[in-house]
């Protein structure tokens, strides 16, 4: 009678090692502050879509051409009409008000929450950025996002103003003022809608319910203002 020789125990290997294609680094330790901007510039090229998909690249797109083309238009149209009047620097910020919350809707969570689903945050702690050096690079990468909706087209405006007058040199001089105020105005709104925006997302890692928060929240402080600011007009 033959017997069977049994079979060898199939062995189970553990602590597979896998080629996710990581680069050792020999080159310089440029420190935190380094760290910052380059977690930063990422941050920022990721939220708006930059190497990725061409459908996370479609509403910041749009969002660019709302707050662009209207004073690409009014400058055009200015040219060959001097009498035409648009909207004042302080009437152009209330009008994008809205716009720039849904852009903060848009990157905030792509900012904080993507790194909390995708459970990077100890990643990021166990190197020279701590806590207070990720919010720091956060903060800046979604204030330089916005202040590229609150600022550019209005310093564009006003570009377009002082070429457009009579005398650009004294435009120039006499506009100034206005300038120093358009930018101390758009880098206050930028960070502070971006602060609110990631303070939102920081407490969720689900993208879409940050996005609804935030946008409702500027919907809802929005309509309470103009609420208020027809109140007040009313009284006599």
């Amino acid at each position: 009678m033959s017997v069977n020789p049994t079979a060898p125990a199939t062995r189970r290997t553990y602590g597979e090692i896998f080629d996710r294609g990581y680069l050792h680094y020999d080159g310089p330790r440029l420190g935190v502050p380094a760290a910052i901007w380059a977690l930063a510039r990422y941050s920022m090229a990721r939220a708006i879509g930059i190497r990725r998909p061409w459908t996370a690249k479609i509403i910041p797109f749009l969002i660019y051409a709302a707050v662009l083309i209207p004073v690409a238009l009014a400058i055009g149209i200015r040219a060959f009409v001097p009498a035409f009047n648009f909207l004042t620097y302080g009437e152009f910020f209330g009008a994008i008000f809205i716009l720039e919350g849904i852009f903060v809707a848009l990157i905030a969570p792509e900012m904080v929450s993507t790194d909390q689903h995708d459970k990077m945050l100890p990643l990021y702690f166990s190197r020279p950025i701590g806590r207070n050096a990720y919010v720091v690079a956060k903060l800046l990468g979604t204030g330089l996002l916005t202040l590229s909706v609150s600022l550019a087209p209005v310093a564009i405006m006003w570009i377009g103003n002082v070429l457009l007058a009579q005398d650009p040199a004294l435009a120039l001089r006499e506009g100034l003022d206005d300038l120093g105020r358009i930018v101390v105005a758009g880098v206050l709104i930028a960070f502070y809608l971006g602060a609110i925006g990631l303070m939102i997302s920081s407490f969720t890692g689900r993208k879409s319910v940050a996005v609804g928060v935030i946008v409702l929240g500027f919907v809802i402080s929005e309509s309470l203002s103009l609420a208020l600011s027809e109140a007040l007009r009313d009284q006599p």
